[in-house]
């Protein structure tokens, strides 16, 4: 929030508009430079390694005018980074940019549907619009996306060179900005801070694990959690919610357990916990009917073979009510417990 609210600070009168990912976590090491007068559009950015460009937004610039956008791509093939770097630089979108009221107008319109919207059209007659696949790639001078009226916006591009970037868009993003903020040395008392584990590449935080802990458990993340003895944990797991208990159950790799604490319907004493189980790469997207949604790994419609489970039973049509299994607080309601999970895990 301390960078966002400088830039707001410093950006001239009409650029009123800030707008910013939510998973992100960007650390300045510099003086934050002047957001440019004559623009529309201000697209913050830093440089990467192409690697890691493949899997966000890029910015192609001018080598004569390097904050002139040529053109920006999403999620980019390394062909496609180096054919397009071959005569310009590239730098990575971390999605904080500025808007004109302008821009804001040209966003509203084409947000709106027409005669021959394709996609979901919303009650109150406005579309789906994407942000930076559809807006931010008509942007430049040379864009992929065909839009005479985004192309009249004036870009700039302020690139970042000294900034850190991390993203937590996904488990494993997660895990990881989280231990590379760690081994970042700062000598400000203000620096995050978080308890790590001994292990490189697992988090531990307000977590007792009494459980004894591979070499290789890299990508493990246990929070406000207690894993007792008992328990084998494999690597890629997030165990979160846990109470404290003597169980003993095996986690395979890949697998996630979240453990929520519920009260009984009417507000009664009655208490218990509703675990949800998930895979380490689930994006959480997509309806049970589609082919392409996953639930621990794989496609929803294998997971639901693999344990005799038909669709019509686990929803209206639409959703499911399928990822959360609530069970007693009692030693029966434990013994659920690891019957339950070594269903779902099995």
């Amino acid at each position: 929030m301390p960078l966002y609210e400088e830039v707001m600070r410093r950006a001239p009168s009409h650029l009123r508009t800030l707008v910013s990912c939510g998973d992100v976590l960007i650390l300045l090491n510099q003086p934050l430079p002047p957001a440019p007068e004559e623009a529309d559009v201000v697209c913050y950015a830093v440089r990467e390694e192409v690697d890691r460009l493949r899997n966000h937004g890029v910015f192609f610039l001018s080598h004569e005018a390097p904050d002139e956008l040529d053109m920006m791509l999403q999620k980019p093939s390394i062909r496609e980074i180096h054919e397009y770097t071959a005569t310009r630089r590239c730098v990575m979108d971390i999605g904080l940019w500025l808007l004109s009221d302008r821009a804001v107008r040209v966003l509203r319109t084409r947000s709106m549907a027409g005669s021959h919207t394709k996609c979901s059209v919303f009650a109150d007659g406005f579309r789906e619009y994407d942000l930076y696949g559809e807006f931010g790639l008509a942007l430049g001078k040379q864009p992929l996306r065909h839009d005479p009226l985004v192309q009249q916006l004036r870009v700039k591009i302020v690139t970042l060179p000294e900034a850190r970037f991390f993203h937590y868009g996904t488990t494993e993003d997660m895990i990881l900005s989280t231990v590379a903020i760690q081994n970042t040395e700062r000598s400000s008392e203000k620096f995050l801070r978080t308890t790590m584990s001994r292990h490189p590449a697992a988090v531990f935080q307000n977590a007792r694990v009494h459980a004894t802990l591979a070499e290789d458990q890299r990508s493990t993340w246990v929070e406000n959690s207690e894993v007792s003895a008992g328990w084998s944990l494999q690597h890629h797991s997030v165990i979160t919610g846990l109470p404290r208990n003597t169980w003993t159950l095996h986690v395979p790799a890949y697998v996630c357990i979240d453990v929520v604490p519920v009260r009984g319907e009417g507000g009664g004493d009655k208490q218990g916990w509703v675990v949800r189980p998930y895979g380490f790469n689930d994006i959480f997207r997509g309806y049970i009917t589609e082919e392409s949604t996953e639930f621990l790994g794989m496609p929803i419609e294998c997971w639901l073979r693999k344990h005799d489970l038909r669709i019509e039973t686990l929803t209206n049509g639409n959703n499911a009510n399928m990822l959360t299994s609530s069970v007693q607080r009692s030693s029966r309601g434990v013994r659920r417990w690891r019957i339950l999970a070594f269903s779902f895990f099995g």
